[in-house]
């Protein structure tokens, strides 16, 4: 794939955006087994996506796309190559992101709330400026934004309760 970019500057780059910004929430897509990927890419790609420790990662495996330059590359990675990698790198970020979303617990954080949580009722489910899903054990209309503070995470969700302040006045709401 044609990237002007060098791993040496974007690692730079990664940086001063976590020294910039508190905390920043770095996403990237990431397609294994595009053609001539060898073992040794794919073992770079890990490492690198390692380093970064990305929030979020889309992880695709290739496949040609007509009037693409690489439709015309011989697709070299057997379809069980590109199904082993992209489980290896599912895995690898799984982790990633549930370490990632632990350093958020105890935290106050700002959701906008996007509406009911999908899996519990007594919840709605929004996201934080660094757009991280949260489900917050609330009852706030979508475009609400509460404070929260974080009490659990999974690889994808963090899990919070609604300081006492946003408590206060549902209660105060619901009394009058």
């Amino acid at each position: 794939m044609t990237r002007r970019s060098r791993v040496a500057g974007f690692l730079e780059r990664c940086r001063r955006l976590r020294e910039a910004l508190d905390p920043p929430a770095l996403t990237t897509d990431v397609i294994v087994g595009f053609p001539g990927e060898s073992p040794a890419d794919f073992e770079a790609t890990c490492r690198l996506v390692d380093e970064i420790g990305y929030d979020h990662a889309f992880l695709f495996k290739y496949s040609p796309r007509s009037l693409t330059k690489a439709a015309r590359w011989e697709d070299s990675v057997a379809e069980e190559e590109k199904s082993r990698r992209l489980a290896h790198l599912i895995a690898l970020q799984e982790e990633i992101s549930a370490a990632r979303n632990r350093r958020w617990i105890g935290r106050s954080v700002e959701v906008l709330v996007e509406g009911p949580a999908r899996r519990s009722r007594d919840c709605v489910a929004g996201k934080t400026p660094q757009f991280l899903t949260t489900v917050v054990a609330a009852d706030a209309a979508p475009g609400t934004r509460l404070m929260a503070v974080v009490t659990g995470a999974t690889a994808h969700t963090l899990i919070a309760t609604p300081t006492d302040a946003y408590a206060a006045g549902r209660d105060a709401s619901r009394a009058a």
